[in-house]
């Protein structure tokens, strides 16, 4: 049987929340580090701070498909957001 993100209790959730929430904020720090410290912007330390980035939004991504994405449209009111820039022209 496939991997269901609604499957997951909410103490998994919680869990898999806080290493996401680690993660992010890590990453983009080793980000911020290297861009704004004028002895790191040398050219391999750039494309790591890139790449820190890029894990930062896959990890929020992640986060996203893990607590289920209906879930997060439904906590935010994401729904509303669209209804009224899409329907109400």
């Amino acid at each position: 049987m496939p991997f269901n993100s609604g499957d997951l209790s909410m103490e998994e959730k919680a869990v898999q929340t806080s290493i996401a929430m680690i993660s992010m904020v890590a990453t983009v720090a080793v980000a911020l580090t290297i861009f704004y410290n004028p002895k790191l912007r040398q050219h391999p330390s750039m494309l790591i701070g890139y790449m820190c980035i890029c894990e930062a939004l896959s990890c929020f991504n992640a986060l996203v498909w893990a607590i289920h994405p209906i879930d997060y449209i439904c906590y935010f009111g994401l729904h509303h957001l669209y209804s009224y820039t899409t329907f109400n022209a």
